[in-house]
């Protein structure tokens, strides 16, 4: 969240709970702080951040903007079908 250019004092608002969060202290969890200045977020189940990662990724292709999607994950994500799945989708050409 830091390295995308959010706050210390918001991050630590958020995943403290407070209302001064970039979540409104809703997250609590860094796998559950929704958007902030170019984060969007991790998910609360297991490798679905993978899909929300293709998804921004084919967005940012579609729109030709000069940005990166990053999405990253364990090895408890790595055996879920809609990884498999984003990965089939990213390798398609899609995002050409």
């Amino acid at each position: 969240m830091l390295a995308c250019g959010m706050e210390a004092r918001g991050v630590m608002a958020e995943l403290t709970g407070r209302h001064g969060g970039y979540s409104k202290g809703k997250g609590r969890l860094h796998a559950h702080v929704q958007q902030g200045e170019n984060f969007f977020g991790g998910h609360g189940i297991v490798g679905a951040q993978v899909s929300l990662g293709t998804g921004l990724a084919l967005q940012i292709a579609i729109v030709a903007m000069n940005l990166v999607s990053l999405a990253y994950f364990g090895d408890g994500a790595s055996n879920q079908g809609q990884v498999y799945e984003s990965f089939n989708m990213a390798s398609c050409g899609s995002f050409r």
